[in-house]
């Protein structure tokens, strides 16, 4: 995201750091998985809080105390740009 190290992102704040095309459709899979407390994993373009639009991929799940109660969601989230616009490249070619 560009942002400070250890900076809180809430659920909301984070699905508004995505391409707004994107954001429906990450919502549905986030609200899906902790519904269901399932794992999610997806693809899709963010928008830096430096302003940059990149490809990033997410992977997730839901997160519990020591009691074992939902707590939120934990996950990483990794910078896929360079691969995925070499990508597009080579299938434009």
């Amino acid at each position: 995201h560009e942002m400070e190290p250890g900076t809180p992102i809430t659920l909301e704040d984070g699905i508004h750091y995505y391409h707004p095309d994107d954001q429906e459709r990450i919502t549905r899979i986030v609200t899906e998985a902790f519904a269901k407390e399932i794992p999610f994993e997806f693809e899709a373009r963010l928008q830096t809080a430096k302003g940059r639009i990149i490809w990033i991929h997410t992977r997730g799940e839901v997160a519990r105390d020591l009691d074992g109660r939902v707590i939120g969601m934990i996950g990483v989230v990794q910078d896929i740009d360079e691969r995925k616009r070499n990508s597009e490249l080579l299938e434009e070619r």
